[in-house]
């Protein structure tokens, strides 16, 4: 089950004074859907240093490590992954594009949408939309690991870290996959199998207290202060904007026998 905080606001709506500003300037991604391709901009000057090419897309994850980025191509089912390392000789520049294939159970993850990098650097995530499901690439291979049908319409997504020594102490990871109509999909992680210790596919929709969904969902994001896999959600309610805090309300405890 689940417990949902809704309607969180901020206890003041100033900003803090400017005090610093970086002067060199770090890079910055940026999708030109109408060009196909990814514009890569100085974030101090906000001048275009460099363009690479990608077909249809859709939405960008940046590894953890920085050195690399993950494309969703909606259109061609695959996900392009861009060498981001200033240090590499391949720097900005197509190192794979991987289909989003799985043999194993012959299935297609079709157009592909929002993408998530797991906070561990263990697995990159995308909601397909087309195909009502979740494919899973490994992040030490960049090779499809999964495809998990049964979520409808899926739209939104958010990503945990796994709970080493806080929380459930499961030692899995939980992703919050969000459907067109507000409803919450929750994905955990294995491995599975002999001797796993989770399900490593989804294990269905959380019973949210006081309410049934989220009202034309916008955003999610994973809240990194929660030690119970909590997320923020920005929906509608009762016709205005609203957020609220969704987090797991309780797990069994160690890992799965």
């Amino acid at each position: 089950s689940a417990v949902c905080s809704s309607d969180l606001s901020p206890t003041s709506t100033s900003c803090p004074q400017f005090t610093l500003r970086q002067q060199v300037g770090h890079l910055l991604y940026v999708m030109d859907t109408a060009s196909d391709r990814i514009v890569v901009l100085n974030s101090n000057s906000m001048m275009p240093i460099d363009s690479i090419p990608v077909p249809d897309a859709r939405d960008l994850a940046m590894s953890v490590d920085l050195n690399l980025l993950a494309v969703s191509n909606h259109g061609t089912n695959t996900v392009t992954f861009i060498d981001t390392d200033p240090t590499s000789p391949t720097f900005h520049t197509v190192i794979k594009t991987t289909a989003l294939i799985d043999t194993a159970f012959n299935r297609l993850g079709k157009a592909p949408g929002e993408i998530v990098w797991q906070p561990d650097d263990e697995d990159i995530l995308v909601v397909c939309e087309d195909s009502n499901s979740l494919a899973i690439i490994s992040a030490r291979d960049l090779e499809v690991r999964k495809i998990i049908p049964g979520v409808d319409r899926p739209r939104l997504l958010a990503v945990s870290n796994r709970d080493l020594v806080a929380g459930f102490q499961t030692n899995l990871y939980y992703a919050f996959v969000i459907s067109e109509d507000g409803a919450t999909t929750i994905f955990e992680s294995g491995p599975d199998g002999v001797q796993g210790i989770g399900f490593d596919t989804f294990i269905g929709i959380p019973s949210l207290e006081n309410q049934s969904g989220f009202d034309s969902p916008m955003a999610v994001q994973p809240d990194p202060s929660s030690s119970l896999h909590g997320a923020y959600i920005a929906y509608r309610k009762n016709g205005k904007g609203s957020v609220a805090l969704l987090s797991l309300k309780d797990a069994p405890i160690g890992p799965r026998p």
